[in-house]
């Protein structure tokens, strides 16, 4: 996987992706809010509008048993 930058594209709608705001990766929620705008979230702060490129979660690892 490769960070995409947010000057390329958005994620897709309503999902939960790994960010990077120049000095932090963190995990965040994104979607599109009621006037179509893109919104950053990572409970407890507030939405975040400086998140610089952002890549799709890694799948889970297979349960071995």
């Amino acid at each position: 996987m490769e960070w995409i930058s947010v000057k390329d594209r958005f994620p897709e709608k309503d999902i939960t992706v790994l960010t990077w705001d120049g000095d932090y990766i963190e995990t965040m929620a994104y979607w599109y809010d009621e006037n179509n705008k893109q919104v950053w979230f990572s409970p407890p702060a507030p939405p975040k509008d400086y998140i610089t490129h952002w890549m799709p979660l890694p799948e889970p690892p297979k349960k071995i048993m």
